[in-house]
């Protein structure tokens, strides 16, 4: 599993990012930071979107323990007009550690699905609020699953 997620990273990395994310959000109790590169693919399937491919770590921390997660995803933009964005994302993750605040997630490899707004300032800067999901889907019982609420600057280069 770290070899595919690995190989999914290498490729994206070979795209060459366009924009930067950093992130802050609130799982339950626990904060949450974010760092993202993005990718705009540059390629309309839907009138009106983007495609983007996303490589983000998070880092979740309370007092006594850290789960860190590296993931990437496929997202779908949906332009609502001209400063308003709707994206809907879906991928796969890598959770260092099993067991998080008296949580279990059964298995390291998990799936990710995001959904969010975007607003943007102007062609380099926007702000994004995103509700991001983690869950083995039941490939394993223990299946806690992980739910974030983010906000993030992002940065366009």
């Amino acid at each position: 599993m770290k070899i595919f997620l690995f190989l999914l990273i290498i490729i994206n990395i070979s795209y060459s990012f366009d924009k930067l994310s950093l992130g802050l959000g609130k799982s339950l109790k626990n904060s949450t930071f974010n760092l993202s590169l993005q990718k705009d693919l540059e390629f309309e399937i839907i009138d009106n979107t983007n495609n983007i491919i996303e490589v983000s770590i998070d880092s979740i921390h309370d007092s006594k323990s850290k789960l860190k997660i590296i993931s990437t995803q496929y997202i779908i933009d949906f332009q609502i007009n001209n400063k308003l964005f709707f994206d809907i994302g879906g991928g796969i993750a890598h959770f260092y550690d099993l067991n998080f605040n008296n949580r279990k997630f059964g298995i390291n490899f998990q799936f990710k699905g995001s959904l969010g707004f975007l607003y943007k300032y102007n062609e380099t800067i926007s702000t994004s609020f995103k509700y991001i999901h983690y869950s083995n889907a039941y490939l394993n019982k223990n299946n806690y699953g992980l739910d974030i609420l983010m906000l993030s600057l992002v940065y366009k280069f």
